[in-house]
């Protein structure tokens, strides 16, 4: 066992991409902070389609509120995201830079999910809306 941790210890799990860290940090983080508003301005859409004559059952049941709450899930995730990909490509000591690495790795999986998870939402409210028909006066 100690023998297969000093050997799993020398290897150069970064060696892959080397050449190419920076560049990778610098367009996760570029792209995350660009998906980052996209999912406020679809926040101010949703609330501006909620308030639509269209929607006044349904803005009364819970749905809208985790609807926002899906987004909000997704605005932490991308921040966070952000955060940490413009900070990993700092002169770090080798093991910590492993760490950001990795935890980029799992940041940009989870938001991805959350992301789809909020188009998903937009999808599906954008189909409700165009179905329902205007109510009576």
């Amino acid at each position: 066992m100690y023998s297969f941790s000093i050997c799993f210890l020398k290897w150069d799990i970064l060696g892959f991409v080397l050449p190419s860290v920076a560049d990778m940090y610098s367009t996760i983080t570029s792209g995350s902070l660009t998906i980052f508003v996209f999912m406020l301005t679809s926040i101010s859409i949703i609330i501006a389609f909620l308030q639509s004559k269209k929607l006044e059952d349904f803005t009364a049941s819970k749905q809208p509120i985790t609807i926002l709450k899906t987004f909000f899930s997704a605005l932490r995730w991308f921040g966070v995201l952000t955060v940490i990909s413009f900070f990993a490509p700092l002169p770090w000591v080798y093991n910590i830079s492993i760490v950001f690495f990795w935890l980029t790795f799992f940041l940009l999986s989870v938001s991805i999910a959350r992301l789809i998870r909020g188009i998903w939402a937009i999808t599906k409210l954008a189909t409700l809306l165009f179905t329902l028909k205007e109510p009576k006066k």
